[in-house]
């Protein structure tokens, strides 16, 4: 194999490195954000069910 074939091979498994990197940091980010917004609903939800127990003792 030539020179400029190696280096080419070497180019794109480097390029492929980074795109893996980047898609990884993207998808860590929306799996937190995600996580983020459940816990969100969670704690609305929990303190509805407590308005409610109030509602019910009055």
């Amino acid at each position: 194999m030539s020179m400029t074939t190696v280096s080419l091979i070497i180019a794109f498994f480097a390029f492929m490195a980074i795109g893996m990197t980047l898609l990884a940091t993207y998808f860590a980010a929306l799996y937190k954000e995600e996580q983020r917004k459940n816990r969100a609903l969670e704690l609305m939800q929990r303190k509805t069910k407590k308005e409610k127990k109030n509602a019910k003792r009055l």
